[in-house]
């Protein structure tokens, strides 16, 4: 599978997650805090593998350099986002508003990728170097989540690494 349907796939995923986050009642603690863990598992797999081997290779395609930077920065926000949600009682308002405002900035980032980056990384690279990176990013990201269940870590640090420049 190329690059590409990949991470089509995980953003289908991750907004399956947000939809049952959204339709879940305000007691549904429990089951909130779940839906968010997996959320936070996802996206950290999902971002750690496009900061490491689809962002570098962005910065090398002229009409795309720029957009990984910017890519890049938005991890980052969502990062922010995803410890301080972690941090937070799911009971709390403000958890309820973070969560809204970290829906709409991922969205806001899918559409991003998928209306504009996508579109160029087609036309810019072959098909063959599409599949092969598609290899890379599975790959990284089996890795990625059997260090994170072989390894816990505290809440507060279970979001994703920091980006490469």
């Amino acid at each position: 599978m190329d690059v590409i349907s990949i991470l089509k796939e995980d953003h289908r995923e991750v907004e399956a997650l947000f939809g049952r986050i959204e339709a879940a009642s305000a007691r549904a603690v429990k089951t909130k805090r779940q839906l968010f863990d997996q959320i936070n598992s996802a996206l950290s797999a999902h971002a750690a593998a496009e900061e490491r081997i689809l962002y570098p290779r962005m910065r090398e395609l002229r009409p795309l350099r720029q957009q990984s930077f910017e890519a890049t920065e938005e991890h980052r926000l969502v990062k922010q986002l995803l410890t301080e949600l972690s941090e937070l009682d799911v009971g709390n308002e403000i958890w309820n508003a973070k969560v809204k405002v970290l829906m709409d900035m991922v969205r806001h980032h899918v559409e991003e990728e998928e209306q504009q980056y996508f579109k160029i990384l087609r036309s810019e690279l072959e098909r063959t170097e599409l599949r092969q990176l598609g290899e890379q990013i599975q790959s990284f990201k089996e890795s990625f989540i059997g260090a994170r269940k072989t390894a816990p870590v505290p809440r507060s640090e279970a979001t994703y690494s920091q980006p490469q420049a």
